[in-house]
């Protein structure tokens, strides 16, 4: 059996306020709108595709075996992941000025489930972001950034923990 790799790939047009995506394998886009998952891309994987089908309990450990990735064998055909609606693998979205989105692997979304991501969204600092807001006036919002990158001034990393029991997520 050989391995594939995942890809998901985001392109923004700000003169259309759309998102456009390719999604291949189990890394996931999740557009969060007014605090809520407001659309998430499907993962390619066993799990999923004998729900699709029409299974009613898949088995849990069938979303280890991707059912379509970049190199996942050599006569493998991409195009027909793209072909399927169903799989939702590629699109657009309109987005709202509030909106905000999550690019994740399954290293993420397999351990923090929607419940917990929406959890986490405080609606008053959400209904606090406006657009033409100054650094500053963001970070009063949410507070300093926990990374800064060097090379990107726009780019800030916020860490946010989830505590189940004893166990740190």
């Amino acid at each position: 059996r050989k391995g594939g790799s995942t890809l998901i790939c985001v392109y923004y047009r700000k003169e259309e306020e759309k998102l456009y995506y390719v999604n291949v394998g189990d890394s996931r886009l999740t557009v969060i709108r007014n605090g809520k998952i407001f659309f998430s891309t499907i993962d390619q994987n066993g799990y999923e595709r004998r729900r699709l089908e029409g299974m009613i309990n898949p088995p849990q450990e069938s979303r280890r075996f991707l059912t379509y990735g970049l190199g996942i064998s050599d006569n493998s055909k991409i195009e027909e992941l793209f072909e399927r609606e169903e799989w939702n693998a590629t699109g657009s979205i309109k987005l709202e000025k509030t909106d905000f989105f999550i690019i994740s692997s399954d290293g993420f979304h397999d351990y923090i489930d929607e419940g917990s991501i929406e959890m986490c969204l405080d609606e008053d600092d959400i209904e606090k972001l406006t657009e033409g807001l100054s650094k500053e006036q963001v970070q009063f919002i949410f507070g300093t950034a926990l990374i800064k990158d060097p090379f990107r001034a726009n780019r800030w990393d916020y860490y946010y923990s989830i505590q189940v029991g004893d166990e740190i997520l």
